[in-house]
């Protein structure tokens, strides 16, 4: 374990710095929203290789947390809520609602949350919900959009974090 120790150390600063230092964006456009989350629900193969192409119709889609950066109006990370029609060989699939989590990948364009960390599995890119949650509240007192149980959460050593079921927000003092 202690050989391991100075490896692991490097990867929670790692994260840690980049959860700190993190990109700010606008709040994404339903344009943006629609495309990420039909990049979220495609198939992936194990070397990246799309298995299936999709296409999302009959988007409605609410922001339930929004983490804040530095700039006023700009975010790093954010949860979305999203219920839709899921076009693919099989057919349409009617009132899916899922949850996904974006970050900023730059000033401008937002990605899937986790991929550049080897964390692009299809169970980390959307959480299915109850169609309820698309009434749900905007969080705006958040550091980081996540849902409970995402592989990066164990990254943070020295607790145990836990974000709310509904938003996926972890809570911080001081936030907008």
């Amino acid at each position: 374990m202690r050989r391991n120790f100075p490896a692991l150390s490097f990867l929670c600063l790692s994260v840690l710095f980049a959860v700190a230092r993190g990109q700010e964006c606008d709040k994404p456009t339903d344009m943006e929203i629609q495309s990420l989350i039909t990049a979220s629900l495609r198939d992936v193969s194990g070397d990246g290789g799309v298995l299936a192409d999709i296409t999302i119709t009959q988007l409605d889609s609410t922001l339930v947390c929004l983490a804040s950066a530095r700039t006023e109006n700009k975010y790093q990370f954010v949860s979305v809520v999203a219920q839709y029609t899921r076009m693919d060989g099989s057919g349409p699939q009617y009132n899916q609602t899922g949850q996904f989590e974006f970050e900023c990948a730059s000033g401008s364009a937002w990605r899937i949350t986790g991929n550049e960390l080897g964390s692009d599995s299809r169970e980390n890119r959307e959480v299915p919900v109850d169609a309820s949650r698309l009434g749900a509240t905007e969080r705006t007192d958040c550091f980081w959009c996540i849902k409970p149980g995402h592989p990066q959460l164990a990254l943070l050593v020295g607790s145990s974090p836990v974000p709310d079921e509904v938003h996926h927000c972890l809570a911080c003092s001081g936030c907008n």
